[in-house]
């Protein structure tokens, strides 16, 4: 039984954990950051690991295209 709580409890605090990232992420707008928030809820573990691969992705992406942004133009980095 002690094993079944301490999996009770990871799951709740990943979901939390999981929550949380999503309500803070800048790479949403407020309605889907709520949206992505009830499908943790709603759909436990599965919509837990569905939406941290969607943050990741995105968190990724963001990178990616902010190094890209900062980066200056050929024409800039002769001169």
């Amino acid at each position: 039984m002690s094993v079944a709580v301490g999996v009770l409890v990871a799951v709740v605090a990943w979901q939390v954990w999981m929550t949380v990232r999503v309500l803070r992420s800048d790479l949403f707008e407020r309605e889907q950051r709520l949206w992505q928030a009830r499908l943790i809820w709603l759909l436990p573990v599965v919509g837990a690991a569905f939406v941290f691969a969607l943050l990741k992705d995105e968190e990724e992406s963001a990178r990616r295209w902010g190094a890209l942004a900062r980066e200056k133009p050929a024409d800039e980095r002769r001169g």
